[in-house]
């Protein structure tokens, strides 16, 4: 074969395996148009998502991705800690202490009806009213107790109706005063902070009768101290009083009381003004009684030395020291010891007023009752005064 043909065949082939090889490593080939990859494709090789936390974000080469496998992330509020072992803690001893007798405390000791009396003395006053001028109401004498620290009396309607009329036939006619101590010596002004409407109602027409009568029933009434009967003297900060006991539970038939007063009965008008003096007596309940039913409105203390004239609105005083009833009324008889003297119960007169007045005696005492007086003189007492009038006439 000549040279030249041979070179030609070699050529050839070389160009053929030339083309071949570039083929094979996708360079191209003489046929097909070179491959390309799309943007929109995947590849065959899926990248793992791998959760990151938001502070930790970033970006990882793709080579990273695809090579790093999946990591566990632990939140810290899950992560469970080694029990901690806590060792046994042991028991108290148990310590017994000595026994201890303490002894009980002491029941106080009630009061001796001495003390009961002195107590009751204090408190007690003589109601004095008297004429300024010929034809005024003729004088009288009653008593009263203080029942509250700002200078409340508590006493009979028949008592205080007569600063009802101090003002008859002309102003200031009549002067009622109150008086302590034994001898009795003027002390205190006073006026009305309360007397029972329905008592003078009922009752107007005995202001001259020399003996009247009555059951005790509406036959109560309240003064407050205004002021010293000696202008240079000052009232004290507070007064003398016996509290007040409005149930029904201490009268029992039986029970020893203490009744005090100022008794008048066997003395004349000097002598009043002068010598008298504050009497008590220890007593027994007796006999109780009712104005309706079912209630203790009136009690018996039989006769003592204060079943007198003049004892009337004086204190009867329970084993407690508390006033459970104010001296009313009293039988004739020739003797003290003879004579039944009786008394309504506080617990009466507290119902009287719920009924009358819409209150109760411890509403009556609450509050003002500088501003209460002067509204009851005001609105009330120029009316029950004006009942008098026609009999006072006469």
């Amino acid at each position: 074969m000549p040279i030249f043909a041979l070179i030609q065949i070699i050529a050839a082939r070389a160009v053929i395996a030339i083309v071949a090889l570039l083929t094979a490593f996708g360079i191209g080939s003489v046929s097909d148009a070179p491959s390309h990859l799309s943007v929109n494709e995947e590849p065959d090789i899926k990248v793992e998502e791998i959760m990151i936390p938001a502070e930790e974000t970033q970006v990882l080469p793709l080579e990273t991705i695809v090579s790093k496998p999946k990591e566990e992330i632990i939140s810290p509020n899950t992560e469970e800690y080694p029990e901690e072992v806590v060792p046994d803690t042991p028991a108290a001893e148990e310590v017994i202490l000595p026994e201890v007798n303490l002894p009980e405390p002491e029941a106080p000791l009630p009061l001796s009806f001495s003390q009961i009396n002195t107590e009751t003395a204090a408190a007690l006053v003589n109601v004095l009213c008297s004429q300024n001028i010929a034809g005024a109401v003729n004088p009288i004498t009653g008593s009263g107790v203080i029942v509250d620290p700002r200078g409340v009396v508590i006493t009979n309607a028949h008592v205080a109706q007569f600063f009802l009329l101090e003002d008859y036939p002309i102003e200031n006619s009549l002067e009622c005063i109150l008086r302590t101590g034994s001898p009795a010596r003027n002390m205190y002004t006073a006026e009305l902070l309360y007397i029972s409407p329905e008592w003078v109602n009922l009752h107007a027409n005995d202001i001259k009768n020399s003996e009247p009568k009555g059951t005790g029933e509406h036959d109560y009434a309240f003064l407050r101290i205004t002021g010293r009967t000696d202008p240079d003297a000052s009232l004290p900060s507070t007064f003398p009083f016996i509290p007040l006991d409005t149930n029904d539970i201490n009268i029992k038939t039986g029970n020893q009381v203490l009744a005090a007063a100022y008794p008048a009965g066997f003395l004349g008008g000097v002598s009043i003004q002068k010598d008298l003096y504050s009497v008590s007596s220890i007593a027994n309940v007796g006999e109780r009684f009712t104005f309706l039913e079912n209630t203790i409105d009136l009690f018996s203390i039989g006769g003592t030395v204060v079943s007198q004239g003049g004892s009337s609105g004086g204190a009867v005083v329970s084993g407690e020291n508390k006033l459970i009833g104010i001296i009313v009324t009293s039988t004739n008889a020739d003797t003290t010891a003879e004579r039944d003297l009786r008394a309504i119960t506080l617990s009466y007169i507290n119902r009287a007023l719920m009924q009358n007045a819409n209150s109760t005696v411890e509403g009556l005492l609450f509050g003002d009752i500088t501003l209460k007086a002067k509204l009851f003189n005001l609105s009330t007492a120029p009316a029950l005064s004006n009942l008098f009038l026609p009999y006072l006439a006469q």
